[in-house]
């Protein structure tokens, strides 16, 4: 995965992002689009499967919350795909 294109597919604003893919152990930091500037979420990588085309996180969000979160890629065709949180 190439942390340099999630601005493109989520609601946040990334503020610091790796300059290579993805490996465990690396860290994204973003802002929520229309947040004050001071709220951040921290991912942190827990694991990465290219073959499966899946990546773990731990995350950790404005007020205190956190969450483990394995995000999931399926490839519907050329042009489509499935994306999967859990």
């Amino acid at each position: 995965m190439e942390p340099q294109g999630l601005d493109r597919w989520w609601d946040a604003k990334s503020v610091a992002v790796p300059a290579h893919p993805l490996v465990p152990g690396d860290r994204i930091i973003a802002r929520p689009k229309g947040a004050p500037g001071f709220l951040r979420i921290t991912l942190d990588v827990t694991s990465v499967d290219a073959e499966h085309l899946q990546i773990g996180f731990d995350i950790r969000l404005p007020l205190g919350l956190r969450l483990e979160e394995v995000i999931r890629v399926i490839p519907l065709g050329a042009a489509r795909c499935r994306t999967s949180f859990g």
